[in-house]
């Protein structure tokens, strides 16, 4: 496994550095972009120039850090479990009406950006306490503008943590029969927002007569999870297949589904590091909650978990969640990919999926 990192350094400490930068430096906007190998003599002398600012209450010397590993092919080959690499999409459901059940036993101290001033000089930054997001669970399907989600990527993360996945990822794992929880429909948020579901057929109605009985919204999840696991599979089998919006677990999803992963959670061992930057050394990263869920802003080390508790699914949770709640951000478990998923993947030809190798104990 090769290491290669990436530093935005606010260019006021770039002279600090005391060591000669890349020929190939790129700088912009007050910031220079520093690359290479992790444990190079650059990257020492960034880690001792942030532990000297951290010390000195200077704060950050920049604004984004990054790792990027790559491997061998026989690292690939001899891996039982994968960590994708999914992206943001700059969206959030709550912009669009997706509703939560937010739990206030659980808050998490979160930083606030005032401008005082009319124009707008001089920001202050407060400090307020929030629902951390993990006790939060999503009430309603989700609301989402089609025409904003990245059509080129198989999967993509919200800034609510939710996955999005295309309808050739889902086609693949209906045809594959992967067990990867369950597939959702999307509320398109259109000027005239599509429906989700069509009841017109016999078995819609008997299900949805059965639902209004239970108290069950079809713009719910609940309705969505009742469906899946306790309605009368003869009506719900037939109701399924016979979408003409979308389909659930099958082919032919429409566009777009929300992926809930539906795995016993994996325990993740204790050698992972969690935190805010690359160089975060606290126990468990710079942000914590209370419950000891939250282990950090996110992963900082090759991910390793245990594999006891690994239940044969092909797309996992971990037990830990990653990120914080901040404005319409929140904190999301890692997810885990099985060596049968990668394979099919591949062989189905899926594009813009890239993995880092899980270790498992």
């Amino acid at each position: 496994m090769l290491e290669r990192y990436e530093f935005r350094l606010f260019e006021k400490y770039a002279d600090l550095l005391g060591v000669a930068l890349p020929s190939d430096t790129k700088s912009a906007y007050g910031i220079v972009i520093l690359r290479g190998v992790v444990d190079d003599e650059l990257f020492t002398r960034i880690r001792q120039l942030h532990q000297d600012a951290q010390r000195a209450g200077a704060g950050h010397i920049f604004s984004h850090s990054e790792i990027t590993r790559t491997y061998t092919q026989q690292e690939f080959d001899e891996a039982e479990f994968f960590l994708p690499k999914i992206l943001f999409t700059h969206l959030a459901g709550e912009e669009f009406g997706t509703r939560y059940n937010e739990s206030p036993d659980c808050e998490q101290e979160a930083f606030e950006i005032l401008y005082p001033d009319s124009d707008y000089s001089n920001p202050v930054v407060v400090t307020t306490k929030v629902p951390c997001g993990i006790c939060s669970t999503q009430a309603t399907l989700l609301r989402l503008p089609f025409g904003r989600l990245a059509r080129s990527r198989p999967i993509q993360r919200l800034w609510g943590g939710e996955l999005v996945i295309s309808e050739q990822l889902a086609q693949v794992i209906g045809a594959e029969r992967l067990t990867v929880g369950a597939l959702y429909p999307i509320r398109n948020m259109r000027s005239s927002p599509v429906a989700p579901l069509v009841l017109a057929n016999s078995a819609g109605s008997e299900l949805f007569a059965l639902s209004q009985k239970l108290g069950l919204n079809p713009e719910r999840l609940d309705f969505w999870k009742w469906l899946h696991n306790d309605a009368p599979k003869d009506l719900s089998s037939v109701f399924l297949s016979e979408q003409t919006q979308v389909q659930i677990n099958g082919t032919n999803l429409s566009a777009f589904s929300q992926l809930l992963p539906g795995s016993h959670p994996l325990e993740v061992s204790g050698e992972n590091r969690f935190g805010d930057d690359l160089f975060d050394t606290s126990a468990g990263g710079s942000f914590h909650c209370k419950s000891g869920v939250l282990a950090g802003n996110k992963l900082l080390s090759p991910l390793s978990i245990l594999r006891s508790s690994w239940d044969g699914s092909d797309i996992c949770k971990t037990r830990i969640f990653v990120g914080a709640r901040q404005g319409l951000f929140r904190p999301h478990p890692l997810f885990v990919v099985s060596r049968q998923f990668a394979e099919k993947m591949k062989r189905a030809k899926i594009k813009g999926l890239s993995y880092e190798i899980v270790h498992a104990r």
